[in-house]
Parts: structure tokens; C-alpha cells; sequence
């Protein structure tokens, strides 16, 4: 899927989970890494892996909402949100200020907007309200996903999907 190298590349990661794409990306030639994230929990888990693997001295934490710390996050080469749209109620928000982050490529994964989503994430929503958890998901149309990062000069360059996911790449247009 991706064609170029990513050595001597930085990579800002939001909502980066326990590390597991950006360990990949680290692997593959990655050598400066963000990974802005609103678990402590998972920032912890991140940090003992990334010192097993030895990467502990490559990796800056930043803990919290990205859209309350976007200032503090540097401007990357490569800027990835895995599952993370589908966490946001202010998709234009997240996306916009993600993509003033990204200097080269920009990479999505979020759901679908088709009938099974549609069909989900009301379900998903009543049992995080029935257990009293806060948390909701988001459904966002792909076409204004899309059309925003289109909007901010880049266009799609890789594509795919499984019957919930989506997997985007974006490259920053040149010009």
C-alpha cells in the first residue's frame, strides 16, 4: 500500500491505543513518533513496549483529547487516526486540525456508513448507556470525511475496506 520509505520520517499519531500501528510504522523505518491519547491506561502500555522494543527514547507522549491539545502536537510527515473518527462527535474538528498536523500522508480507519453501521451504533450506544458509560460512537458520512480531506489539498491514494472498516491513505497534493 505504501510505496515510499518511511525512514527519517515523523509520525503523529491521535488516539494511538497500546502502540500496536505505531510500533509497525517504527519498524518500518519511522523514527520520531507522537501518540497523543486520552487513556493514561493506554499510554502506560504503549510506554513498556516501546522500552522492551527499545524505541522508549523515539516516542513523546501527550495525554488527553487531541482537540484540547493540537497545539502542542508538532507538525508531522505522516499523521494517522485509527478508529478514532468514529470516537468524535466533532468530526470537522478532529479532521481539520489532524490535517493542518500532516505534512505528506494522512491515514484513516473508520467505519462505513452502510446499513449494518447504521444498525450498530444505536445498539452500541444503548449498552454504553445502560452500563452508565459515557462514551458514544459516531457515525460520519464517508462523503464528508472525504470531501474535507479533499477540501485541505490532498487526495486519496489507497483504499480499502471489510464490512465495518474503511482504511484511507491520503497524500498531501503538491503544490
Amino acid at each position: 500500500m505504501l510505496a515510499q520509505p518511511l525512514a527519517q520520517k515523523s509520525l503523529l499519531e491521535i488516539g494511538g491505543g497500546i502502540g500496536s500501528l505505531l510500533f509497525a510504522l517504527l519498524k518500518g523505518g519511522v523514527d520520531r513518533v507522537t501518540d497523543i491519547d486520552g487513556s493514561t491506561a493506554y499510554i502506560d502500555v504503549t510506554r513498556q513496549e516501546a522500552a522492551k522494543l527499545g524505541y522508549a527514547g523515539n516516542i513523546d507522549f501527550i495525554h488527553g483529547d487531541f482537540l484540547d491539545h493540537h497545539e502542542k502536537a508538532p507538525v508531522s510527515d505522516i499523521v494517522v487516526l485509527n478508529r478514532v473518527i468514529c470516537c468524535y462527535p466533532d468530526m470537522h474538528g478532529l479532521v481539520s486540525r489532524s490535517l493542518d498536523k500532516t505534512k505528506e500522508l494522512y491515514g484513516i480507519v473508520y467505519p462505513k456508513d452502510n446499513w449494518l453501521a447504521y444498525l450498530l451504533t444505536p445498539l452500541a450506544n444503548l449498552y454504553f448507556k445502560l452500563q452508565r458509560n459515557p462514551f458514544r460512537t459516531f457515525l460520519h458520512p464517508t462523503r464528508e470525511v472525504h470531501q474535507l480531506i479533499l477540501d485541505h489539498g490532498f487526495e486519496m491514494i489507497s483504499r480499502s475496506t471489510t464490512m465495518v472498516w474503511q482504511v484511507c491513505l491520503y497524500r498531501r497534493e503538491a503544490g
